[in-house]
């Protein structure tokens, strides 16, 4: 990345495993903190074992003539067959774009056809088997004519290696004002899960979740026990993970207030419930406590993590779901060996098997907050660490875990940011990290 960036910020936003010392990581560089632009998407490739250089997604360096692109998402289902979305900013205006990879090849990327009155990116991305994606991303528009120009969200399916024409997702509900897809996932091909939020006319955010059924997209629900009460602002998701057709877990939160859970179990959804446990972490301050991510690894069994303010302290926590029923939230361990005060939060979350996660993020140094990484093995949840290696990079700054992915128990790659001197959007330079 030292070749690419020579100056700027950049951040990893994703990275996917399909088996161990084989992923892909991608994001932004050469971005500018002080314009508030991201610079240029890239994406990286682990080769047995081995980070190779970062590369400029192809075909996009001469569309992106603002210097305002990323990768949001990246999904690999095999070695060598991976692909990613994200945005760039040409002469006029965003556009949402996809790339894909094969045989270990990046390929040009493909832009959309989609366009609007305010951005334009592919937010979420999944991917069920090589050449076989789904990619769900958002206009930034407002109104409710049900055309991709102005409908707000979309969808794109990729089918045995062919890219068709985005559609928006059908049976828009009335009267909403804006709205995003936060994520997809995909168990099988032609069977995918889209999940995000709206604006609706009483300026409220709903949270809606929308299914692929062999092949075609359904209505838009919204997730039952999400409704906010009079004058709320509402709710929004965090993260979507679907093990099998038909059963999926939403995590999301009130804004302003505590996280929840909804699953679906054999093709229907259920009610929304609060994250168990948080008012015995937090006590009265539990109403603060968010979800930030999730993984599901099988049916009823997956694991979610957060943060919440204890006594004006940010702590981070994980919860499990173990067969069908959710556990007490509980902090997340070792956090008071790396930090007094226990302070930090999880940002990335990474499920292979029931019972075996990882997960990272970030807690308070003596000076700047650092990065760090933890297991669960065998349903434990083992002591946080400081990422391996990071002292020798991260002098000054902030540091921090901003995407994970493991291929199976115990062998993880994570990417994150160090050297960040601003809060936000940007971050300082990247790293990669294994476990193995």
């Amino acid at each position: 990345m030292s070749a690419l960036n020579h100056s700027g910020v950049a951040q990893v936003n994703s990275v996917s495993c399909a088996s161990p010392g084989y992923c892909s990581a991608g994001g932004s560089y050469g971005g500018n903190i002080k314009q508030h632009t991201y610079g240029q998407p890239f994406v990286v490739n682990e080769v047995n074992g081995i980070w190779h250089k970062a590369i400029p997604v192809p075909g996009v360096v001469a569309l992106n003539t603002r210097k305002n692109g990323f990768i949001s998402s990246v999904s690999c289902t095999r070695r060598g067959d991976c692909t990613a979305g994200g945005r760039y900013l040409g002469p006029h205006g965003p556009r949402a774009f996809v790339v894909d990879e094969v045989n270990g090849r990046w390929r040009r990327a493909i832009t959309l056809d989609v366009s609007g009155l305010g951005d334009v990116e592919v937010s979420a991305l999944a991917c069920a088997s090589p050449g076989n994606c789904s990619a769900g991303g958002t206009t930034s528009a407002s109104g409710t004519t049900p055309t991709l120009g102005l409908d707000g969200t979309f969808v794109a399916n990729e089918v045995n290696g062919r890219w068709h024409k985005p559609i928006a997702i059908p049976g828009k509900l009335t009267f909403v004002y804006g709205d995003w897809i936060q994520s997809v996932s995909c168990p099988s091909a032609g069977n995918c899960t889209a999940a995000g939020w709206y604006l609706d006319g009483a300026d409220q955010y709903q949270v809606f979740v929308a299914s692929e059924v062999h092949g075609t997209w359904h209505h838009y629900m919204k997730v039952p026990g999400t409704t906010p009460a009079p004058g709320a602002a509402g709710a929004q998701v965090a993260s979507l993970s679907c093990p099998e057709p038909g059963s999926c877990t939403v995590a999301g939160n009130f804004i302003g207030g505590a996280g929840f859970l909804a699953s679906e179990v054999n093709g229907t959804w259920h009610n929304a419930r609060s994250v168990p446990g948080l008012i015995k972490l937090y006590g009265p301050g539990s109403g603060r406590a968010q979800v930030d991510v999730l993984s599901c690894p099988a049916a009823g069994i997956c694991s979610a993590g957060g943060a919440g303010l204890d006594a004006g302290t940010v702590k981070g926590f994980v919860v499990n779901e173990v067969n069908g029923t959710w556990h007490n939230a509980i902090d997340v361990p070792g956090m008071r060996r790396l930090n007094p005060s226990g302070s930090g939060l999880v940002s990335a979350l990474s499920c292979p098997a029931p019972g075996n996660c990882s997960a990272g993020g970030r807690y308070l140094g003596p000076k700047w907050s650092r990065s760090f990484v933890v297991d669960e093995v065998n349903g434990i949840w083992h002591n946080a660490i400081e990422v391996p290696g990071m002292s020798a990079l991260h002098r000054s700054g902030t540091a921090q875990v901003t995407a994970l992915s493991c291929a199976r128990a115990g062998e993880c790659s994570a990417g994150g940011y160090y050297g960040a001197t601003s809060y936000g959007l940007f971050a300082g330079q990247i790293f990669v990290v294994n476990e193995r």
